[in-house]
């Protein structure tokens, strides 16, 4: 288990008060990926979603959405996630590409991402579960209710309870493994919008990282044209 630590704002108490939370990847057994990925002929075809369950030979983390830089597809998650150059795989074993680029968490005004560049092979949708992400909401709002979907504790909700520019809270459930996932709020029947992804979890909230400061961050921190970066919020490419 890994912590960070954030600070609360002035108090009348103190002005460096602390609250703590706790970053959700999840360790994995050493041998996971070698043991169980396919054969190469098996070319197995693979689509990359929000919500699936993403993994190196150490970790486990979720995908928050896909996105593109120019003609080259990546799969979004939290920046604790990242492993500079690390072999990432898909719950099954089979490799969907590597770590390309990332900034790790600091504290929550300053989270940062991880990048896995995907293979040519890999297909990516927008679909998490039943839902289709169709765009992206960039003003989150207290007492919006929205949902979460991970690769520990699948699909929960609850409502908004802190917004900032550069971080949510939340009610919903998360645990270990659950960093990354997306963040939505359902729009329509069988519709959602992008709210942001799962970073972490204090004793009654969860933290989210939100869609517009995630943007920006990765289009100011990540690979060469990175300013072009785009989500992808339909299933249509």
């Amino acid at each position: 288990m890994r912590t960070r630590e954030y600070s609360d704002g002035p108090s009348p108490r103190s002005r460096h008060r602390r609250a703590r939370f706790t970053v959700l990847f999840a360790a994995m057994a050493t041998a996971f990926c070698t043991a169980v990925a396919p054969a190469a002929d098996a070319a197995p075809s693979l689509t990359i979603s929000p919500g699936m369950a993403i993994r190196t030979d150490d970790e486990q983390c979720s995908v928050g959405l896909t996105g593109r830089i120019g003609a080259t597809s990546y799969a979004v998650t939290a920046g604790h996630c990242y492993e500079p150059g690390a072999r990432v795989y898909a719950e099954n074993g089979a490799p969907i590409g590597w770590f390309e680029a990332g900034v790790p968490d600091g504290d929550v005004d300053h989270l940062g991402f991880a990048l896995v560049r995907l293979s040519g092979d890999v297909s990516t949708g927008a679909s998490a579960g039943r839902l289709l992400i169709t765009a992206v909401d960039g003003n989150p709002a207290v007492g919006q209710r929205v949902c979460k979907t991970g690769a520990r504790t699948g699909t929960t909700c609850g409502v908004v309870t802190t917004v900032t520019g550069t971080h949510v809270l939340t009610t919903f459930l998360v645990d270990h493994g659950d960093s990354g996932g997306v963040v939505y709020t359902e729009t329509g029947s069988g519709t959602a919008v992008f709210v942001g992804m799962v970073v972490g979890m204090g004793p009654d909230f969860a933290l989210v990282e939100p869609a517009a400061y995630l943007t920006d961050l990765i289009r100011r921190r990540g690979p060469s044209g990175a300013d072009q970066f785009r989500w992808q919020v339909t299933d249509n490419r």
